[in-house]
């Protein structure tokens, strides 16, 4: 599994976005943090110098062309099966590649996967429940 996270002048979120990451108990993965040009790459560095951890790899792009460009540059460079994304302000509980993994390994073609969120405001978390199936 390879996470793919796009940050653009995010240094303090990226590094909370990869620490829950680490966190994951799915231990089989790769984290690019594909930089998207930002204009002080040096605090991206910085913010991610620690812990270090074999499976994070960075990319520094230039000049920022977005978020998609970004993604589709970790996708490229990808060495996993399946890929997921993150945003750089957001972050996963420890379960969610796991969870995700384990359902994609019953499907008999291409999957696209996706789960429930939750957005915390002000200490407040709320969950969001996704669309009905369709």
């Amino acid at each position: 599994m390879t996470v793919i996270i796009p940050p653009h002048n995010r240094p303090t979120e990226t590094r909370r976005a990869v620490l829950s990451t680490l966190a994951e108990t799915e231990r089989r993965i790769e984290i690019l943090v594909i930089d998207d040009g930002s204009r002080n790459p040096k605090s991206l560095q910085a913010a991610l110098s620690y812990p270090r951890d074999s499976k994070l790899v960075l990319t520094l792009l230039s000049p920022n062309r977005g978020a998609n460009h970004a993604r589709n540059h970790g996708v490229a460079i990808s060495r996993a099966t399946f890929v997921a994304f993150l945003d750089s302000d957001d972050e996963w509980l420890p379960t969610k590649l796991k969870c995700q993994l384990a359902q994609a390994s019953t499907a008999n073609k291409p999957t696209v996967s996706f789960c429930r969120f939750k957005t915390t405001t002000n200490a407040t978390v709320r969950p969001i429940e996704p669309a009905p199936p369709r």
